[in-house]
């Protein structure tokens, strides 16, 4: 599973290349549904270049995937 976050993004998106997240506390609160739900499949957030408020943001236990499901935040 994929998702993208993007300075024109928005949270009312889906998440996807076209269509891009702009938070990544939004991207977090989704994949904590994701893990609440059971965890089926690695997820990975791709973070498109550009600025990005991140005050207030907190990863926790909850934001943890597993050796089989891995979370991955990275830089496109």
């Amino acid at each position: 599973m994929i998702y993208y976050v993007a300075p024109n993004g928005s949270d009312q998106n889906a998440g996807s290349k076209e269509k891009p997240l702009a938070t990544l506390i939004k991207a977090r609160d989704i994949i904590r549904e994701h893990i609440q739900k059971g965890l089926s499949e690695p997820i990975t957030v791709h973070i498109e270049e550009g600025d990005y408020r991140v005050g207030g943001i907190v990863f926790d236990e909850r934001d943890s995937g597993t050796a089989e499901c891995p979370i991955v935040y990275e830089a496109e």
